[in-house]
């Protein structure tokens, strides 16, 4: 049976209408980009998401999700050389026993953040391994210039990562979501969809990157041309 689990409610803007200088800015990628894995960062959207950190010129990011860690590698190419990035994973010896949107474990092993190990922008990234539901923000309250959120895409734990991230934004600072659109094989990524609406309805303030799976969120107001433009609702569907 086929249902509409989620309605997609924030405004939707091209990547230009919110930053201008979206495309002419130059970034770096590296061959390690290609994508290593079925649940990897596809590489436009790595391109995306280094052209926004080299738009945002963050000082201090936090990365819920590393994974193989393409998308830290692309965050830390695309930063100045100060930037400090932290970034959490789940515990390799917890793969088995998490239970992730689709009911199963993480049936596979992975090198946490292998693409960027050995490259010259490991310096610049520290990394944690814990459950995100365990994860304390209390030391990086309000220091954050972004937060990326692309770990476990289940309701609870995107809702609980983003109550983290907003936790530890700066004045300025931007959370990114990734998979608030998804594609038909990954429904439970619904679980993003409804989370960000929810924060967008309490804060207000979220856009859909249109072209990508990001949403956008900035701890300062849009301009207002951006912030009350007007969105029709647009369903999503998923195997209920």
């Amino acid at each position: 049976q086929r249902g509409v689990l989620a309605v997609r409610l924030i405004p939707a803007k091209r990547p230009s209408e919110i930053w201008p200088a979206f495309g002419t800015t130059e970034v770096t990628m590296l061959p390690r980009h290609l994508r290593n894995h079925l649940w990897a960062m596809p590489e436009n959207e790595l391109l995306v998401l280094a052209t926004i950190c080299k738009l945002l010129n963050p000082v201090n990011v936090f990365e819920f999700g590393t994974f193989t860690g393409g998308s830290t590698l692309a965050i830390a190419a695309n930063t100045p050389s100060d930037t400090e990035i932290i970034t959490l994973d789940i515990p390799p010896e917890e793969r088995r026993s998490h239970r992730t949107g689709v009911g199963s474990d993480i049936p596979f092993d992975y090198v946490i953040g292998e693409s960027y190990l050995g490259t010259r922008y490991e310096s610049k990234i520290s990394s944690i391994r814990c459950n995100a539901t365990a994860f304390d923000p209390t030391p990086y309250q309000g220091k954050m210039d972004l937060v990326f959120i692309d770990a476990d895409h289940t309701y609870s734990f995107a809702s609980n990562d983003t109550q983290n991230a907003i936790k530890m934004l700066s004045p300025n600072g931007v959370i990114l979501w990734h998979d608030y659109r998804w594609d038909d094989d990954t429904p439970e990524c619904v679980g993003v969809t409804h989370c960000v609406n929810e924060f967008h309805q309490q804060h207000k303030g979220c856009i859909e990157i249109l072209g990508t799976r990001f949403a956008v969120y900035q701890n300062s107001q849009w301009s207002e041309s951006l912030s009350e433009s007007s969105c029709q609702p647009r369903p999503v569907e998923a195997e209920v």
